[in-house]
């Protein structure tokens, strides 16, 4: 994740990775933002594998599909 930086505190080396000079200050606002939205994605996760709903469409719905429709097929489905 650091190297993804601009400018970036470390940088690769053939297998070896270095600090450049560059100081580096984590955005605590987006660590936070990103980790809510990765909590929410496990949340999800966790309803997708107890839905007794169409998987498909459950799937579907969480992409933001407008007109999610079961697919018939799906061990729930079935």
């Amino acid at each position: 994740m650091l190297s993804l930086e601009s400018p970036a505190p470390v940088t690769k080396r053939g297998t070896k990775w270095y600090a450049t000079p560059v100081f580096y200050q984590p955005d605590r606002q987006k660590i936070e933002q990103l980790t809510r939205i990765r909590y929410q994605e496990q949340e999800q996760m966790g309803e997708y594998m107890e839905s007794q709903e169409c998987l498909m469409a459950f799937l579907a719905r969480a992409l933001d599909d407008p007109d999610p429709t079961p697919c018939g097929k799906c061990a729930v489905c079935q």
